[in-house]
């Protein structure tokens, strides 16, 4: 049986392959940020396709301050959401 692994991508997150697509480190980057967060900024605009990503830090939106490395951080106390690809996004 091959060994099992997990990837580590951002502080409490883990993937199951080395390398996941965009939506996968998109999401990774919203659940490192806690509940309430979601995808925001050009990060939020690539995932919709209306820009090309390039391959920048992701940008997450949270209620409460977050520090995490890899990702870039806003606050804002409410903030609407809807769900794209099954991942948190700002409207």
């Amino acid at each position: 049986m091959a060994a099992e692994r997990l990837f580590r991508r951002f502080r409490g997150v883990y993937s199951v392959v080395p390398n996941p697509r965009l939506e996968g480190c998109f999401l990774a980057a919203a659940l490192a940020c806690g509940p309430g967060a979601v995808l925001s900024h050009y990060s939020a605009a690539a995932l919709r396709g209306w820009v090309a990503w390039d391959f920048r830090a992701p940008e997450v939106t949270a209620p409460t301050p977050r520090l995490q490395p890899g990702i870039r951080t806003h606050r804002s106390a409410t903030v609407e959401r809807v769900y794209v690809k099954g991942i948190p996004v700002t409207c």
